[in-house]
Parts: structure tokens; sequence; C-alpha cells
């Protein structure tokens, strides 16, 4: 199948999930704006080179989620390219490990800026693309933290539960548009957040894993890319784990 002319959006793209994502997409024959905050050489050599070995385009676009002028830019910079998009993937996040006791309410405000009002405000312009294209797909990526909780990610597990909220609204709400929305929930991959961990924190995490094995970014990927695609045609307001059965 072609997909030469269908070009898809992903953020938080130098590394983790996001980076595979945009490899993944590649390998199928998407196109893609690979979104990230800053720029970097490395970024852009990979991305190119990715491009060609897979006869795609791929256009680097930089803006910071904490700012929404340069979220706007960003969105400006995609739409001058004039192409029609297919979907729109939001990885990008921080994290932030501590007690609820000694998590100030900056700390708050920080991971929920990046981690939800900032991919609410990239959406709300991306929206305008998604539903001029019809058939498209939205994907949100938080976390089982949001489903289970985590002790010490306060800030982090209720930003990433808010996503739920919002996706399942916007499935409601975009359905008659022709633009699907679900969000993945990842459980331990091994990615450079989770390796940050304080290892008795993710030897504590694992010992809930009954695969006995944390998942990689790739495999996070293929769900993603699932759910951009029109294998998933019928696929709409869910929220999938993929955790290698946490209990």
């Amino acid at each position: 199948m072609d997909f030469s002319n269908k070009f898809m959006v992903v953020t938080g793209t130098s590394k983790g999930i996001g980076r595979e994502t945009v490899r993944t997409l590649a390998g199928m024959g998407y196109s893609v704006f690979a979104c990230d905050c800053d720029k970097s050489e490395k970024l852009e050599l990979e991305m190119s080179e990715l491009a060609v070995a897979n006869n795609v385009q791929i256009f680097p676009i930089y803006f910071d989620l904490k700012d929404d002028s340069q979220i706007r830019h960003g969105a400006e910079a995609i739409f001058s390219k004039k192409v029609h998009i297919s979907g729109l993937v939001n990885v990008a996040g921080i994290s932030h490990n501590s007690s609820f006791g000694m998590t100030t309410i900056d700390d708050f405000r920080r991971v929920f800026q990046i981690n939800f009002f900032g991919h609410v405000y990239f959406t709300q312009l991306m929206m305008k693309m998604l539903t001029r294209t019809k058939n498209s797909s939205l994907v949100f990526v938080s976390s089982v933290s949001a489903m289970d909780g985590n002790a010490g990610q306060s800030a982090y597990s209720a930003s990433k539960s808010a996503l739920f909220g919002l996706s399942k609204t916007l499935s409601l709400e975009y359905a008659p548009m022709g633009v699907r929305v679900n969000c993945v929930a990842p459980g331990v991959i091994d990615t450079e957040m989770t390796r940050n961990l304080i290892p008795k924190d993710y030897e504590k995490l694992m010992s809930r894993v009954k695969m006995g094995r944390p998942g990689s970014p790739q495999e996070v990927a293929k769900l993603i890319c699932f759910l951009l695609s029109d294998s998933s045609s019928y696929i709409n307001g869910q929220i999938i784990r993929i955790d290698g059965l946490m209990q």
C-alpha cells in the first residue's frame, strides 16, 4: 500500500518511544513531522538518513511545550508545508520523582504544562488539519501510573491521568468528523526515564511485571502505529495498556 502522501506528526522524537515511533512509521512508508524541544545535529542527521533509507520525507520541527508561542510557531511550520496530516502522536513528557509532601505546586505546574497543557494546545491547533483529512487518528501516550498510581510520582501520575479524560472526550467530539482518538498506557519500558529511577524503585516496579522483563520502545511504537493505521479503523475512544501484565 502506498503511504507516500500520508504525513504523521510525532512529538518527543529525539529518544525513547517517540524516536521509535518515527522509525516505525518511516519503515511503513509514512512521511513524518518529527517534533522535539531542542534542535540537534544528531537528530537532523538521523532523520535525514531515515528518510533516505525509506524513501519518505521527515521534517524536524522544534518547539518547547512550555511556551505557547513556540507551540504555535511549530504548528505553523507544519501548516506551511501544505500537506494532509493523517495522524498525530503526543509522546513528549517529563517525570518527577518525590513524595507528595515534597512536591511543590510549581513542580505540579511544570509537569502538567509539558505532559498535558502543552499537548492540549498543540492538539487544538493540529485538529484543524486532522478534521480536514478525515479518516485520521490521534494517539496520546499516557502511563499505567495514571491507572494504578505509583508512590513518589503524584505529579506525573496525575498529569498522565488527565490525558485519559481528554482522549475519551475528544473521541466523542471528533468521531463524527472522521478523527479517531485513543490513548496508550505503557508500563515499565526500557527508556531513559525508566533508567533514571532509583534502583529499588525500578526493582519494585519490575516485581509487578508477570512477563519478567521491561518492554521496549519498539513494542510500544508498533502499538501506536497500529492505532494510526487503517488496520485499527474501528478502534476509537480506548485506553490500551501495554505493560507485560502488571499486577
